[in-house]
């Protein structure tokens, strides 16, 4: 799975790369995003004993190309009386402009206080990808709000989870 995992990683890469956009200006506070979102999420672990929850998120990002960006988020699941924070990479499959936005992820991760859920270790890494449509638009043609939906892998802890959301970016662009 650790292969399959790092390869998702290089290809992420090679791919956001090969989109062949350029470079926005180097330090610019438009390249910067942050918002709030709500997800339902079921929990599948290798043991196969699944469980949900719900997790309000706050995230923030930044973008380093048109198709690659570094990302930060904490969340909280009330049901296991836990917080998640997490930072990583995402990479754009597609281009920003598009009402279907889908990319792929690797995250740091750490659990505090990780609840009823078993975990080998509090600290893991994870790969992901992600998908993202626009659910509500201004008549400006603003993005208010995304559907969500995503697949990650904590290949530490050998946990699989599946988040259902919405996402409302309170600044600037798209996570």
């Amino acid at each position: 799975m650790r292969r399959f995992t790092i390869l998702l990683a290089v290809g992420a890469l090679l791919t956001s790369a090969a989109h062949g956009q350029t470079t926005p200006p180097a330090w610019s506070a438009d390249r910067l995003a942050l918002g709030v979102s709500a997800q339902a999420i079921v929990y599948s672990p290798d043991d196969g004993v699944e469980t949900t929850g719900f997790l309000p998120q706050a995230w923030v990002s930044y973008s380093l190309t048109s198709a690659m960006s570094v990302a930060a988020s904490g969340e909280r699941d009330f049901a296991h009386n836990f917080t998640l924070l997490r930072g990583g990479v995402r990479f754009a499959l597609t281009p920003a402009t598009s009402h279907t936005q889908l990319a792929l992820g690797v995250d740091a991760l750490s659990y505090e206080r990780p609840g009823p859920l078993v975990l080998t270790e509090n600290h893991s890494w994870s790969a992901s990808i992600r998908a993202a449509w626009v659910a509500v638009q201004s008549d400006a043609h603003r993005d208010l709000v995304y559907l969500t939906a995503s697949g990650e892998r904590d290949v530490t802890n050998s946990l699989t989870t599946y988040r259902v959301g919405l996402r409302v970016p309170l600044m600037g662009g798209q996570e």
